[in-house]
């Protein structure tokens, strides 16, 4: 049952706040108890306490279902609830917002001593309520000790989000400050490829043109020379695809936008790329899934980005037995593309779109750990001497760049590598 609330006072103790009183709702089953309890806040507090008793579990809550007190006492034995559970109970569905006292016999202190480890502020024995000043006293630090405890978990709170903005700012700095660099690299890099094919050009030019004279000089006798001649001629083809190479990254050409048919563009880069699969004995397969039937592409830089990402492909599965190649071509909210770097995020934050996504997966070695963070780097290339001049990767990204999109390589969870490119879907 809920008693006549009532007011009482306590000599000699500070008080709570000299505007407010304490709210304190005791949960007792014996009546001498709880007058007890009763009398000794009555007779010595100088703080106001609005007491409400409760001799029963259930209504007791009940009536915390729509009051919150601010400070409750508690016997461990109230009726049919008996022990810790008692303190269980409450404690459960207070959720630990409201600081409990337990009100034990002289020898319930293990049990005390449990609940205060798993919650509790205070105990005190039943014997000394009639000490003069203790349960005020008890009381009241348990109220402080409460509101302590919130106000530390607000602060943790604070300094826990505190700590998780300045890990994001950092990581954003390092971001930035790795965009920085890279971008300024890539300009040292573009002046220096500029330059030295500029230089390189002519003397391969003559090179070309005086070893086409020397070999359609040569006796047709003479094959050991004629053979000479033409490996010269291949590293001259090859130096001149190198350069070709370094003058696309230097100075890339406008996008030249045209809508043409997704399937077509696939197809014309399987064609294109067909004797590098056919050398390493690939199955190839192409699967369209909800891709958009056309797009507004510069369709031969495109083209160009798949050839060698199905180049690479290839040369990476040419020891792998039942190699196979899957292309995948998709349609897909942006913020389902979550290889997405910062710069790509921040390029299309105004204006999220849906993305063309197509994917090249295989079934080889995959790619090493150690050399994933460096596949787009401007010259770096894992293939022997002479089969590699380490741009194509880095003018696919220049070019998807120019698409507003992106490239992106991993390995694959169930084996292999897969290469992905994007690009947002022009709007009409």
């Amino acid at each position: 049952m809920v008693e006549n609330q009532r007011d009482a006072r306590e000599d000699g103790a500070e008080p709570l706040s000299s505007a407010q009183a304490v709210d304190l709702l005791l949960v007792e089953d014996n009546p001498a108890e709880a007058h007890r309890v009763e009398h000794a806040l009555d007779s010595v507090t100088p703080a106001v306490f609005q007491f409400t008793h409760i001799d029963n579990i259930p209504e007791a809550l009940e009536y915390l279902a729509s009051h919150k007190p601010d400070v409750l006492l508690l016997d461990l034995n109230v009726g049919e609830s008996r022990g810790y559970e008692t303190f269980e109970v409450l404690q459960q569905h207070t959720g630990g917002s409201i600081p409990i006292v337990i009100s034990t016999e002289l020898d319930d202190d293990d049990m005390a001593l449990r609940a205060i480890r798993d919650g509790a502020q205070d105990y005190f024995p039943k014997g000394l309520t009639q000490t003069k000043g203790l349960l005020a006293r008890i009381v009241r630090h348990a109220i402080q000790r409460h509101r302590d405890q919130e106000h530390l978990r607000e602060i943790n709170t604070k300094l826990v989000a505190r700590q998780e903005a300045l890990e994001r700012a950092l990581l954003d700095l390092k971001e930035v400050q790795r965009s920085v660099i890279e971008t300024e690299k890539m300009k040292t890099v573009s002046r220096l490829a500029a330059g030295v094919a500029h230089e390189v050009k002519n003397p391969l030019q003559i090179i070309k043109m005086g070893m086409n004279y020397l070999a359609n000089q040569l006796p047709e006798e003479n094959v050991e020379c004629k053979n000479v001649a033409a490996d010269i001629m291949v590293a001259v083809e090859r130096g001149r695809d190198i350069i070709s190479g370094l003058l696309n990254f230097a100075t890339p050409k406008q996008l030249q936008r045209e809508t043409v048919s997704l399937e077509d563009v696939v197809n014309e880069a399987h064609h294109t790329a067909l004797h590098e699969l056919s050398r390493a004995h690939v199955s190839y397969t192409y699967a369209p899934e909800d891709a958009p039937a056309e797009v507004a592409i510069d369709r031969p830089k495109i083209v160009q980005v798949l050839v060698h990402l199905i180049a690479n492909a290839s040369h990476a599965m040419e020891n792998t037995d039942l190699a196979t190649m899957r292309i995948h071509a998709m349609q897909r909210p942006i913020e389902e593309v979550c290889y997405l770097t910062r710069k790509d995020e921040d390029a299309l934050a105004g204006n999220p779109r849906d993305v063309v996504l197509i994917e090249v997966v295989d079934n080889g070695p995959g790619i090493p750990e150690e050399v994933l963070p460096k596949i787009f780097e401007p010259f770096f290339t894992t293939k022997d001497t002479g089969k590699g001049a380490g741009l194509g990767l880095c003018i696919c990204r220049l070019i998807m760049d120019m698409h507003e999109g992106g490239v992106w390589m991993e390995n694959h969870p169930d084996g292999g590598a897969v290469a992905r490119i994007w690009w947002p879907i022009e709007q009409a």
